[in-house]
């Protein structure tokens, strides 16, 4: 998106360091598709939603953390 950096970084996380190179491939993904910081944090809560039930991620994006 926009003035914003193509960068993906972890800052805070429960999870295990294979979920956590999954969430860093979603959002570089996400980051080279979306034209928003919303839009890169549905993509990576969604994938996280498919692939690792139950449904309830929740993911923030961004420096006014669009979710």
């Amino acid at each position: 998106p926009k003035n914003m950096s193509s960068a993906a970084h972890v800052k805070i996380s429960e999870m295990n360091s294979r979920m956590e190179q999954d969430a860093l491939e979603a959002a570089r993904e996400a980051l080279s598709r979306a034209t928003s910081e919303r839009e890169v944090a549905q993509h990576i809560k969604q994938h996280f939603d498919q692939k690792y039930r139950p449904n309830n991620w929740s993911c923030i994006v961004g420096r006014n953390f669009g979710s």
